[in-house]
């Protein structure tokens, strides 16, 4: 791996700290051009944060935010930024993705959430001026290219003079959208088989809040810290993970597997969209799960292809049969099982764990579609569905789901939270709730060293995640549907 210092530009880049200094590198003509460097919230701001250091500019930074379609989260419906910029995707209402009045909703939501942030980010400086000036619109990559024409939007708006783009790696197929908005273009890598972001950094973890005023404030002061030691702080190195093929009939199925030393068990998060192991949330929360003793397969359930031709994406019974027969290769090796899934990927989860034959410790819908299981029933594992309480029909649908599961199941509700857990504080109170319910698999809790997984209750289940987690409304099947009181954080 290349450190960007020779000019060579790494085909698979170490962090976005790495990527920053080649593009920096990159773009070193634009340097008497006295440019502003706005890097995009949040993964931008630390390619940014280099890009500004190798020019000598000033760093700040400017917040968008991509609509998804409600039901299919990973599918990208439009984006709206600062200043009320809008831009939908005319296909998504002509391909029945979202209703006009669903499209109004999310984006009058995203706008807040906009708004939101940007006070968050803004309390302790105003915005860099622009008017006149060569702006350099920074981001970690390019995948549909809607948040950066949004970003040009607002820069244009603001009395930029040039506006260029400048991404370390960008999908091909959006680079028309994306030269449309700008007055040039700077990329260092265009893959032909991009499929995923984080497929292009060995280190995607998420960006907080926190991580982008660490580095605006070391900007303010000579960028005497690099993004490493101010705000993307070390941790242990990861556990092994290889990317691994598994035939299944009809399809061979691609996932990342993650073993740590010593790993009791094995948790299979399988995706209803390709390239979704490589998704910064899903890596987040598998490593999450490999710091807790859980080897983790982020597994897609559907190929390149048939994502294209969309004939999947309400097949649950052929996406649980895919399942299913992965659990059978992979599951004698590494001990006890557990499913975690989001939106049909969580469909197919528990349709898989409601057969006669199944073998699933514990099973984990985030964000999921339990009501579109036939058999759910049948549903022998105890299930946790987590739900953000902003999104009513989700919980309207979860809750009737939960009446139909069997004792031990569980609903549990992070207040304020929508379907993709994007506030500050909500993927923290979900990864709370998923790590106590997995100690279903003889796992110890985080900080309860020694303590034996939650075997002990009548029946055979411990009840994971109950009072004691900050900020959840929970509901259970153990006695038909009740409710708890949020309990203090």
């Amino acid at each position: 791996m290349q450190n960007g210092q020779n000019g060579r530009i790494p085909r698979l880049f170490a962090d976005r700290a790495e990527a920053g200094r080649c593009l920096g590198q990159r773009l070193q003509p634009l340097r008497e051009a006295d440019p502003v460097v706005l890097g995009l919230t949040h993964g931008g701001v630390p390619v940014a944060f280099e890009v500004a250091r190798a020019l000598g500019a000033p760093l700040d930074i400017l917040v968008t935010s991509r609509m998804n379609a409600p039901m299919q989260p990973g599918r990208a419906v439009g984006a709206v930024g600062e200043d009320g910029a809008y831009l939908a995707r005319p296909r998504a209402l002509e391909g029945g993705q979202i209703g006009p009045n669903e499209l109004l909703g999310l984006r009058h939501r995203e706008t807040d959430r906009v708004h939101r942030q940007v006070e968050r980010l803004r309390r302790y400086r105003a915005p860099e001026p622009l008017v006149g000036r060569t702006v350099v619109i920074v981001d970690d990559g390019v995948v549909t290219g809607l948040s950066a024409r949004v970003a040009a939007e607002v820069v244009r708006g603001r009395g930029a003079g040039r506006i260029v783009l400048a991404v370390p790696v960008a999908r091909s197929g959006a680079l028309t959208r994306v030269r449309a908005g700008v007055d040039g273009v700077r990329i260092l890598s265009v893959p032909d088989d991009f499929r995923a972001l984080g497929k292009w950094y060995q280190d995607f973890r998420q960006v907080t809040e926190d991580d982008v005023v660490a580095l605006l404030r070391a900007a303010e002061g000579g960028f005497g810290a690099g993004a490493e030691s101010v705000a993307l702080r070390r941790r242990p190195p990861d556990p092994p993970s290889q990317e691994i093929s598994l035939p299944v009939p009809g399809a061979t199925l691609s996932g990342r597997l993650t073993v740590p030393v010593g790993a009791r068990g094995l948790i299979i998060s399988g995706q209803d969209s390709c390239c979704d192991r490589y998704a910064s949330r899903n890596r987040v929360i598998a490593r999450a799960l490999n710091d807790a003793g859980l080897a983790t397969l982020l597994l897609d359930l559907v190929t390149p292809v048939e994502e294209r031709q969309g004939d999947l994406l309400l097949a649950i019974g052929t996406l649980a049969g895919r399942l299913e027969r992965v659990t059978e290769q992979l599951g004698p090796d590494y001990g006890p099982v557990g499913y975690l899934a989001n939106g049909l990927g969580a469909a197919a989860a528990l349709e898989a764990a409601s057969g006669p034959a199944a073998r699933v410790a514990a099973v984990v819908s985030l964000s999921g579609r339990p009501d579109l299981v036939a058999r759910l029933g049948a549903v022998r594992a105890p299930t946790l569905m987590l739900v953000g309480g902003a999104d009513s029909a989700l919980v309207r649908l979860n809750r009737q789901a939960l009446s139909r599961l069997t004792g031990g199941s569980r609903l549990v509700t992070i207040p304020g939270a929508r379907r993709l857990f994007r506030e500050p504080g909500d993927l923290e109170a979900v990864l709370a709730q998923i790590l106590d319910w997995f100690r279903l698999l003889g796992v110890p809790a985080p900080g309860t060293p020694g303590r034996p997984g939650g075997l002990d209750r009548p029946g055979g289940l411990d009840r994971p995640g109950g009072p004691g987690v900050p900020g959840a409304d929970d509901s259970s099947s153990e006695s038909g549907p009740w409710t708890l009181t949020p309990t203090a954080g």
